[in-house]
């Protein structure tokens, strides 16, 4: 089925925007992001000084926007999907999520508590995995989940497809509800909060993400999404 991807996140610029260009000429930006990762989308009063840092990327008209008009410390809001990557390095498979911005909207300096949303529709990997309990001593299920969407490329007018995978956690009664009812395949949308943590193995230091999931709703039945305004690739190389 089609999948759906929509991030949207405030936050401060931890760096000035680094404008590039492709071989073709069309122009690409890039620049980290910092937020705190329980924001206001969260629906949590829960107080906590962890920030999270995640890489975003612009192409065209948004790249320029940002590289003329934005700087480190910048507050913004931003629209865009989340964007998975997978590729081999000395024989190992190396993996990174990032946002890819569709818009951006600069919001000045300080503000208020951080908006952090995440929604996806897609499919299980694995049946959620049911662990006793989170750092918090909270029931934990766990799974990955596959958002799978396709699109015409507007510059060759050639289909592409666009897979991104993103680890899901859910929490207390909706962990235990998730263990029982979802399995491999099962469609499922998911709104929740960004989150990350830093880890280190044997090739250094490394950021994994992940979803920590608010709402799930499990479909029985395809989906088909009737809206096809959904311009979240159309300026990916």
């Amino acid at each position: 089925m089609e999948g759906y991807n929509r991030v949207t996140l405030t936050g401060n610029l931890t760096s000035d925007p680094k404008l590039s260009q492709l071989a073709d000429g069309r122009p690409v930006a890039t620049f980290g992001l910092a937020f705190n990762r329980f924001g206001a989308g969260s629906q949590t009063t829960r107080q906590t000084e962890n920030t999270c840092f995640v890489d975003v990327v612009a192409w065209g008209q948004t790249a320029k926007i940002a590289s003329e008009h934005l700087g480190r410390g910048n507050r913004v809001l931003i629209d865009g999907a989340l964007k998975y990557e997978e590729w081999d390095a000395d024989g190992m498979t190396r993996t990174q999520h990032k946002i890819t911005a569709l818009s951006l909207i600069f919001l000045g300096q300080g503000g208020s508590r951080d908006y952090n949303r995440v929604t996806l529709i897609g499919n299980l990997i694995n049946r959620p995995e049911l662990v006793d309990s989170s750092p918090e001593g909270r029931a934990v299920a766990k799974f990955r989940l596959l958002v799978r969407r396709s699109f015409t490329d507007v510059r060759t007018g050639q289909p592409r497809r666009d897979d991104c995978y993103a680890d899901v956690e859910v929490l207390d009664g909706q962990a235990e509800i998730a263990s029982q009812r979802l399995s491999e395949n099962s469609t499922v949308f998911v709104e929740g909060i960004l989150m990350h943590e830093d880890l280190t193995n044997e090739d250094g230091r490394f950021r994994e993400y992940w979803i920590r999931a608010q709402r799930i709703v499990a479909f029985s039945l395809d989906v088909f999404r009737l809206d096809s305004g959904d311009s979240t690739l159309l300026e990916e190389p």
